[in-house]
């Protein structure tokens, strides 16, 4: 079993085995506010499996107001066999220096977090990011879809979403065990992250 990754500082756990994909990547653009990176796997005896993995990453929208961004991923099975794949994302953010931002669902709306929490087959629409530690919070609110909006035409619904420590889950290529009683939007940690994962 493998975890394929382009963070060279992330560790596999057992029995999985990392393997890093940077070397296999191609760029290129997609109109003036995309790129697109292919990962074309050759399989073994180079990578465990023969894969190709189409990320593409769009701003859309015409104004800062009106803006958002596209993630998509495509996976092609080269292999003979069938494959089980998931996916896990993480995104780091800071707003306004605040790289420890709360969290909390919409739609429906619920408490704000600050702990490291998970949320399993999430039905909630979507998330915000809020600034907590500037001088007049929030300097604005940062979204991330899950169930909708519909008008986003999204693709498949991630089977869970976590509100972790940046520092400890970015040790991790895949797993990552929560803990509850970590506070990630204040001192000493203070650098929350997102993880999205698919399967």
């Amino acid at each position: 079993m493998t975890d394929y990754t382009v963070d060279g500082l992330s560790a596999a756990n057992p029995p999985f085995t990392k393997v890093d994909i940077r070397a296999y990547a191609t760029t290129e653009l997609l109109g003036a506010t995309g790129i697109r990176t292919t990962y074309k796997l050759p399989g073994p005896p180079a990578t465990p499996d023969s894969l190709t993995i189409i990320q593409d990453v769009n701003v859309i929208g015409l104004s800062f107001a009106d803006s958002y961004i596209v993630v998509r991923v495509e996976i092609i099975n080269h292999n003979n066999v069938d494959t089980k794949i998931g996916i896990r994302y993480l995104w780091d953010p800071i707003i306004e220096g605040d790289d420890g931002p709360t969290f909390q669902t919409v739609n429906p709306i619920g408490p704000m977090i600050t702990n490291e929490t998970e949320f399993e087959h999430p039905l909630f629409e979507a998330f915000q990011l809020v600034d907590n530690d500037n001088p007049n919070p929030p300097t604005y609110i940062t979204y991330g879809s899950v169930a909708g909006p519909q008008s986003l035409r999204l693709g498949t619904r991630p089977t869970m979403i976590k509100y972790v420590s940046w520092a400890t889950s970015r040790g991790t290529t895949f797993d990552y065990t929560i803990d509850p009683n970590r506070v990630v939007s204040s001192p000493p940690i203070n650098d929350s992250a997102v993880l999205y994962y698919w399967g």
